[in-house]
């Protein structure tokens, strides 16, 4: 998955996004281009790098409905989504097949 990008869209206020903060370490690891949103706490997350999408415009421009969302993108346009947890949905997105 070499040309892709992603982005990864929670919020601490999410169950299943606190819960899979070590899937989420792990993709900011292993994916070169990740950019973490994070809808409702700048804190969540900030040692990951993510970015506090105060405004909610990131979200609302992806048309973020569910947390945690990733978007892979190629070139400029998107190439895949998966809303919510499924383990071989992201590890399909990915490409990392141990993930989670």
């Amino acid at each position: 998955m070499d040309s892709a990008r992603f982005a990864l869209f929670v919020k601490q206020d999410c169950q299943t996004c606190t819960l899979l903060v070590p899937v989420f370490e792990r993709l900011r690891k292993s994916l070169t281009e990740l950019v973490i949103y994070v809808q409702d706490d700048p804190t969540f997350l900030s040692s990951a790098g993510a970015a506090y999408d105060k405004t909610l415009e990131k979200s609302f421009r992806s048309e973020i409905e569910i947390t945690p969302t990733l978007i892979r993108m190629a070139g400029q346009n998107e190439s895949g989504r998966v809303c919510g947890w499924v383990r071989d949905e992201w590890r399909g997105i990915t490409g990392i097949a141990d993930l989670g």
